[in-house]
């Protein structure tokens, strides 16, 4: 699988990678870039606000209130719905946290180098593994019950051969097949 995620200056990326990698989480907060700006995207927000003229600010460049400085004035906006500019916009805010957080959750995942055949497979794996244990000690009190004297030492590996019987190894370095038939278990 193509990595999705890049840690790479916006001059470097291509126009995909920067699809992909715009938003971003830095110190717990939201993050938007592109080739010339990289702020945090409530920042970038307003800015779309006040240039828009929702918003007005002051002189000194702050917001002429302080209650559009808080994120859920923001998202109080998105009850106006697509059709209303304002709802629009703190709909593309809703969209840019939420591209922030999925895009580091997709890093993190990447960074691992596993692909998801290969979780798939290894989450395969640790459930037969998990019901394969259970089974191995049943298996092993069952045969060791059944010999009289055991002389073979307990299971130290276990294993399914290519029709998938179970087979386990013992201290000794002797080891079986075990197969369930309906009148109990069964070991060559």
């Amino acid at each position: 699988m193509k990595r999705l995620t890049v840690n790479k200056d916006t001059k470097d990326m291509n126009m995909v990678e920067l699809a992909h990698n715009c938003c971003y989480v830095k110190n717990r907060e939201a993050m938007y870039r592109d080739y010339d700006k990289d702020l945090s995207a409530r920042d970038f927000i307003r800015d779309i606000m006040v240039k828009h003229g929702f918003w007005k600010e002051n002189k000194d460049g702050t917001l002429a209130s302080q209650e559009l400085l808080k994120d859920d004035t923001m998202i109080d906006l998105m009850q106006f719905g697509e059709g209303d500019p304002e709802g629009l916009i703190a709909l593309l805010y809703r969209n840019l946290w939420a591209m922030a957080e999925l895009r580091d959750t997709l890093k993190a995942y990447e960074d691992t180098g596993v692909c998801p055949e290969q979780v798939k497979y290894l989450k395969a794996i640790h459930v037969d593994t998990q019901r394969d244990m259970e089974k191995v000690d049943s298996y092993f009190q069952i045969h060791s019950q059944q010999c009289g004297k055991w002389t073979h030492g307990e299971p130290i590996r276990w294993w399914r051969d290519e029709n998938e019987i179970l087979c386990i190894k013992y201290v000794d370095g002797n080891w079986w097949h075990y197969r369930e038939i309906d009148s109990g278990l069964e070991w060559w």
